[in-house]
């Protein structure tokens, strides 16, 4: 609802759900750019989507949340 405040008509209900400033639908070279970024500008070894998702998982266990759950 928000970017429909900010862009107007430009987007639609179908349209992706995360976007550039540009209104293009966010690519996987544009994640991996905005990864290698962060990797970069905190010196970071290894940072990756995966590595987050393992690290999500992890700490839902860590706090409870049944395995089943978390694989769903």
């Amino acid at each position: 609802m928000e970017s429909k405040k900010i862009y107007g008509n430009d987007l639609n209900d179908e349209d992706y759900i995360f976007i550039t400033a540009n209104l293009d639908p966010i690519s996987s070279s544009y994640l991996m750019k905005m990864f290698n970024a962060l990797k970069n500008k905190h010196q970071i070894e290894r940072f990756s989507a995966h590595i987050l998702r393992h690290t999500y998982v992890s700490i839902l266990i860590a706090e409870g949340v049944a395995i089943t759950t978390t694989i769903e």
